[in-house]
Formats: structure tokens, C-alpha cells, sequence
């Protein structure tokens, strides 16, 4: 498969409007996993890692992205994040709880991350944030869509049944 079916090569950077809204509705904590798939230069896990005690793993395609995500974590000496380099397909996403996505993948693929979501939800309760993706995960009969009262943000916040 061409590698532009699998993930997208721009960066599109989540708005820090969008990370902090979805902060301020999931409210994670110490018992929680928040993974980023597509995590890009790592502006989300960071943020969240920083403003929340919550466990976050960025996992990133592009190398490049990895490395300058994980400079940044090294440099801040920041204990509950991490970052892998990897496809999301090849990745054990059962240790999530939280996960968030910025349109990070093809259509294909995000299709296929939908199901592994669903069968780690078969074994716990998860809460998705999806910006742009809504599509992928509304009328979902295992996903119940949370409210989002906010005009300017452009999230989707979906919990498990």
C-alpha cells in the first residue's frame, strides 16, 4: 500500500482551543491512559501530560516527529509521557483508556483503528476525542455520543457503552 494510504505526511497540528476543551470535559486523571494516535511533533500528549497526572503515549509515524517530540520530553524531564514510532495498526492500544485523534490517518485506516477500539472496549470502558473525524465514530451501537456545548471547538467525544 502506497504510504500516503495509511496515515497523512502533512501536519495538521491540533488547536490548543481543542486540546483544552477536551481536558476540560474527560478530565483525565492517575488512573487514566490518554493515547494520542497521530501524534505529530507531540502538542497533545504533551499538553495533557503537563496539565493532567494522566499516563499519555503519543504514537507517531513520521520518525522525525518522534524524535523532536521526545527532545522536548527529555529536556522538561516530564515522567508520565512517552512516545513510540510506529504504524497504530502494529500498536497494542488495550493499555488506553483515552484516546484522541486529529484526522491523523486515511480513511481506510481510520476504519480499522475503529475496530481495535471496539474490541478494547469489549474489555473496559473508553472515551474517544475525535477532531474531525466524527463520521468514523457517530451512530456507532457500542459508542454513545457525549454533548459538546462549545461553538468554537470542533471536537467529538464519544464513550463506550
Amino acid at each position: 500500500m502506497p504510504a500516503g494510504e495509511r496515515w497523512h505526511y502533512t501536519y495538521e497540528g491540533s488547536p490548543y482551543y481543542d486540546i483544552r476543551l477536551a481536558v476540560r470535559i474527560v478530565k483525565p486523571g492517575a488512573s487514566d491512559v490518554v493515547i494520542d494516535g497521530g501524534s505529530g511533533f507531540g502538542k497533545v500528549p504533551t499538553y495533557v501530560a503537563l496539565a493532567t497526572s494522566a499516563t499519555c503515549i503519543g504514537i507517531e509515524a513520521v520518525e522525525h516527529r518522534v524524535k523532536s517530540a521526545d527532545r522536548v520530553r527529555a529536556k522538561f524531564n516530564i515522567p508520565n509521557l512517552s512516545y513510540v514510532h510506529g504504524d497504530i495498526l502494529d500498536q497494542d492500544l488495550s493499555q488506553g483508556n483515552i484516546f484522541y485523534f486529529f484526522n491523523p490517518f486515511s480513511d481506510r485506516v481510520k476504519y480499522e483503528v475503529r475496530e481495535k477500539l471496539q474490541t478494547v472496549a469489549q474489555t473496559k470502558p473508553i472515551t474517544i476525542i475525535a477532531n474531525y473525524m466524527y463520521g468514523v465514530f457517530d451512530n456507532q451501537p457500542w459508542l454513545r455520543s457525549i454533548p459538546v456545548r462549545d461553538k468554537m471547538g470542533s471536537i467529538g467525544v464519544y464513550v463506550s457503552r
